[in-house]
């Protein structure tokens, strides 16, 4: 594994780890303001039923008068079917305790009128309308437990309203306090990283190169570490390389040592041999030099004793 991908795995792993807090700090943050967007869209459905329910009485109460008119039974179903919709709605979206027990007593109201109409139409097909009117007086007096409870359910939904304002506040100040954090950690990371490679990095090439510079000063050098040697980056490459490139510039020196030696013997026998050349050219020149004297000599003494005896005697 090479340095540059340690390294850059060491910050991929910082900023895989920062970056999935962020992503749970906002997922929080998004579903509180998800639901804070349902509980307004359920406000503003419940606040219809305010106007719907009465409405629907009145229709029904005009299909009472007319009950032949099939468009207004079709009014009838119509606005029915829609309270039900929003019912369904609410059913599921609903999610406060104290709001549930708010909106189960406004529920069981609607749905008691809503039963009241239905009896009343079932009796105005049978052809009883003084009991679906009496149905409709029924709903009458029920009308003033719809504002009643649709005022209760909403004032616990504005609540719990309050309560998610607050902790999207909160998940808002948490999430500024933790972009501050992380962008402190990030830097000091950086400079972490960067000082303990740089150190793993700087003491390796200062090894080698002091082993390098005892080399060119022909003096004796260490071995590189087998530490440096047996890593699995850059570093331990170069110096498995430098280690071999040592070995070899060693044995070049000691070659070199060695060829210097012999030179050095060579050349002392050589001047050696010189000197006893130059020393026997010297007795040899002087042997010369005698015997050439002791010739001269020998020549002079025959010349005289040749004069002598050719000297005539005295009679």
């Amino acid at each position: 594994m090479n340095i540059r991908f340690k390294l850059l795995s060491m910050f991929l792993l910082i900023i895989a780890i920062l970056l999935a807090e962020t992503l749970a700090v906002w997922a929080v943050h998004f579903q509180l303001i998800s639901e804070y967007r349902k509980l307004t869209d359920n406000l503003l459905t419940e606040n219809t039923f305010t106007n719907t329910v009465p409405e629907l009485i009145d229709t029904y109460y005009l299909f009472v008068l007319a009950p032949t008119s099939k468009d207004r039974l079709d009014d009838y179903l119509s606005q029915k079917q829609s309270i039900n919709d929003a019912l369904s709605k609410l059913d599921s979206e609903i999610v406060s305790d104290e709001s549930k027990i708010s909106y189960r007593g406004l529920k069981n109201v609607i749905r008691n009128i809503i039963e009241n109409c239905d009896k009343g139409v079932e009796s105005i097909s049978a052809g009883d309308i003084r009991t679906a009117s009496d149905y409709y007086n029924d709903d009458l007096n029920k009308k003033f437990y719809i504002t009643e409870n649709t005022a209760n359910l909403m004032i616990s939904e504005l609540h719990y309203a309050e309560n998610l304002q607050a902790k999207i506040d909160d998940t808002r100040n948490l999430f500024m306090v933790f972009l501050a954090a992380a962008t402190a950690v990030i830097s000091l990371s950086c400079v972490v990283l960067s000082l303990l490679f740089s150190k793993r990095m700087t003491q390796p090439i200062s090894q080698l190169s002091m082993i390098a510079d005892r080399i060119a000063r022909n003096e004796k050098a260490g071995s590189v570490d087998k530490g440096l040697m047996g890593r699995d980056d850059e570093i331990g490459s170069l110096s498995r390389s430098f280690g071999i490139m040592t070995e070899k510039l060693k044995e070049k020196i000691q070659e070199l040592q060695s060829a210097k030696d012999v030179a050095e013997k060579a050349k002392d026998e050589a001047e050696k041999s010189r000197n006893d050349l130059q020393k026997s050219n010297t007795e040899l020149e002087h042997f010369n030099r005698l015997a050439i004297g002791r010739e001269l000599k020998m020549v002079e003494l025959k010349k005289k004793i040749k004069e002598l005896e050719q000297k005539p005697g005295k009679d």
